[in-house]
């Protein structure tokens, strides 16, 4: 694999996995909003909500932090 086939994969990596945490939260939402269609209470959803969102949000910004920072270290060397 040459330079630019490996940069293209590590870019589809990083825009799959912000889809991934982008499709995450807003099954959250959907969780939550459909709990208040129904009446019913929104405890487990918004369990769900505050703990998965958070380690997901937490987690892409961990990795786009270690993406873009290993990036512009190999571009400074």
């Amino acid at each position: 694999m040459n330079e630019r086939q490996i940069q293209f994969f590590q870019y589809l990596f990083v825009l799959s996995f912000t889809l991934f945490d982008l499709a995450v939260l807003s099954w959250i939402g959907r969780l939550i909003y459909i709990a208040l269609q129904l009446k019913d209470t929104v405890n487990g959803s918004l369990g769900i909500a505050i703990v998965a969102g958070s380690l997901f949000l937490v987690l892409l910004g961990v990795f786009h932090y270690l993406f873009w920072g290993l990036k512009r270290a190999k571009e400074q060397v």
